[in-house]
């Protein structure tokens, strides 16, 4: 109660002083949130940013910096004249964040006066920060006391183009052009680190860190998809383009520095793990070992799984496992394996998030309420008894259609069975609802033999109960109320299996 009183006092002061607070209810706000606090002066040089502006901060709220993670605190502003200040509380004392703006009629006049590239939101704040973003057409800058450190952010998310003259005249063969490209890939990372060695003075060491390791994520990741990003496309140089790259792989692997930075440091990074993953997922497109059909192969996840679990260890080993759990197809088979072995070793640092993510994917169905195209809400518990499947998908994805002419005659032949209930969730949201009653009528996503319910984006609390990071995504849960799997079959690839799996459950 004292510390509603005291944030209830603090929105009156904040008022009266002109200080805008997040659009939050007292009893949502955390006291962690108390805690930590950033300053912000907004000033808008153009005029026509003002209508109806807003801006946004999304900040990740569980420590879990990822590509793949849904969990953040959304802080949205309305902008309505030139110069407002913000306080905008913060989970923890180093958090990244995404930082958006939006304007009426942006849309229609393209991105000629959008201040802020979505490419380049992505900053890293700290608790006690007080700086100025300046928004002009199709421009952002900032200044104030710590304005240099976002400005430095800034300068690092934009691309660079380095010359290389002394690779201008070799040949056209295809390892030539794979060392031209890494020789680029060098360039880009020394004049990347220049930047930040420039702005070091005012950055704290922590974000200096930080900020070192997510330009070698993204530095060793532009190498390894030059090395081995076209081993399988290129079908007429297959053995060529094999061996070759295998060669430049070991090579790679051979130079590849692994602790560089303390772990402490590289799992915190936002991109670190992620790249670790994705040289997983890479070298088993490239080299084939997904191809394997022997029954006794274990399938991509478990497979990665024990990898990480032999190559890493402690905190770097947690956050790889959680990515392949937020990024993998998992089998409910599989978790019932593995779980209880990856909670107990887990750090306590990451048990929370891998305790999460298990639950979501192996534990009791999320207790959904969404409403259908007439505003009839429906819940979960309604279809209690029923084999259900959630089909989630949005305009716009070329997948979905896809994925929705396999399923239509799959869902046609089990319309007269009482059993079973086909539900399709939209993540359109309200701000695109007109798409979404358009897209039911002309079905090209969804039928008239299922239940259509819209979801609220992807910041939906259904959408992140189940971490869904890709689409078109299908969920089975089981007529008590469990889920089954959440990587089922695939309709597209094999419409016989996905039957004969729901048939197992019915």
């Amino acid at each position: 109660m004292k510390t509603q009183t005291k944030l209830l006092v603090t929105y009156i002061l904040a008022s009266a002083l002109g200080i805008l607070l997040p659009f939050l209810s007292i009893a949502q706000t955390s006291k962690a949130q108390d805690k930590f606090f950033v300053t912000v002066n907004v000033e808008v040089q153009d005029s026509l940013l003002l209508q109806e502006g807003y801006i946004d901060f999304n900040f990740y709220s569980d420590g879990v910096n990822s590509i793949n993670n849904l969990n953040v605190d959304n802080h949205k502003y309305a902008v309505q004249k030139k110069s407002i200040k913000l306080i905008i509380p913060i989970s923890r004392a180093v958090v990244y964040g995404y930082l958006d703006y939006t304007f009426k009629k942006q849309t229609k006049i393209g991105g000629t006066r959008q201040p802020i590239n979505v490419n380049n939101r992505l900053y890293i704040f700290e608790a006690g920060d007080e700086f100025n973003i300046i928004l002009d057409r199709g421009s952002i800058r900032f200044d104030g006391r710590e304005g240099k450190k976002y400005t430095c952010i800034e300068k690092l998310s934009q691309h660079i183009w380095p010359k290389i003259n002394q690779l201008s005249g070799i040949t056209n063969s295809l390892l030539d052009k794979k060392l031209t490209k890494m020789a680029v890939a060098d360039s880009i990372f020394v004049l990347k680190k220049l930047i930040l060695e420039q702005y070091k003075a005012y950055i704290t060491k922590v974000v200096y860190n930080l900020l070192l390791a997510d330009l070698w994520a993204n530095y060793n990741k532009e190498l390894l998809t030059t090395i081995l990003g076209d081993v399988q496309r290129d079908v007429n140089a297959r053995d060529l383009t094999l061996e070759s790259s295998k060669k430049l792989y070991v090579d790679y692997l051979g130079k590849f520095n692994r602790h560089f930075l303390p772990d402490s440091v590289l799992s915190q990074s936002y991109r670190y793990c992620d790249f670790l993953y994705w040289q997983e997922y890479l070298a088993e497109q490239a080299f084939g070992e997904n191809t394997l059909t022997n029954n006794s192969t274990p399938p991509s996840f478990l497979r990665h799984q024990s990898i990480q679990k032999k190559k890493y260890s402690d905190l770097i080993r947690d956050k790889v496992t959680l990515i392949n759990f937020l990024q993998g197809n998992i089998r409910k088979v599989d978790l019932d394996l593995i779980y209880k072995d990856v909670l107990s070793n887990a750090t306590e640092y990451y048990k929370p998030a891998l305790r999460k993510i298990i639950d979501s994917k192996r534990g009791e169905a999320y207790p959904f309420q969404l409403p259908d195209k007439y505003g009839k809400v429906h819940k979960f518990a309604d279809f209690k008894g029923k084999l259900i499947v959630l089909d989630f998908w949005y305009t716009g994805c070329h997948n979905c259609a896809i994925q929705y002419t396999a399923l239509k005659p799959i869902i046609s032949g089990y319309k007269a069975n009482p059993n079973i209930v086909f539900i399709t969730v939209s993540i359109d949201g309200n701000k695109n609802k007109m798409s979404w009653l358009k897209s039911l009528e002309q079905e090209i996503y969804s039928g008239k033999d299922e239940i259509n319910l819209l979801a609220q984006g992807k910041e939906d609390n259904l959408i992140k109960y189940y971490n869904i990071t890709g689409y078109p995504t299908l969920i089975v849960i089981s007529k008590e109320g469990n889920v089954i799997s959440t990587s089922p079959p695939r309709p597209a690839e094999d419409a016989t299996a996905f039957k004969t799996f729901l048939n197992t459950y019915l």
